[in-house]
């Protein structure tokens, strides 16, 4: 799956992403400057980042999501709290990762792939959302007609 295949199903899907921005349609790739930021949700006051990267979430993203939110702060009002999304990081780099995150005047809230954010959901035709994955629903058709397996 491509960094883009992911955007398109997370700006329309993003109770995915934390529960807060259900129902938000995002901003996509807004440019200011030499930044671009993947996904700008606007609350009812306040606008929220969500960054997405493919790979391993590392110190240089929440660099970048440092640089966005200052960059950004001049012509949005914004949150607290934004979102960091991508796969695991390992050991080591996450240690360094948290002390950075330490020092913001900001947070940054990291959603895993495959940990927060489920990578085999299944679409439930009631609540009109995707649910992670369980094989005993899975059974039910009626309810449950799709699959879906996001690859990395």
């Amino acid at each position: 799956m491509l960094e883009q295949e992911l955007e398109d199903f997370l700006s329309i899907n993003p109770y995915l992403i934390h529960p807060s921005l259900d129902g938000l349609r995002p901003s996509r790739q807004i440019a200011k400057g030499k930044h671009r930021l993947d996904l700008l949700f606007q609350k009812k006051t306040v606008a929220v980042i969500v960054e997405l990267k493919r790979g391993a979430l590392d110190c240089e993203a929440i660099d970048q999501m440092a640089r966005y939110y200052r960059e950004f702060s001049s012509n949005y009002a914004l949150a607290t709290r934004h979102y960091l999304v991508g796969q695991p990081p390992s050991k080591p780099e996450l240690a360094e990762m948290k002390i950075i995150l330490g020092s913001l005047s900001f947070q940054i809230q990291m959603r895993f792939l495959g940990k927060h954010i489920p990578l085999q959901l299944l679409y439930d035709l009631h609540a009109r959302k995707y649910i992670p994955y369980d094989p005993e629903l899975n059974r039910i058709t009626n309810r449950y007609p799709e699959t879906k397996v996001l690859r990395l």
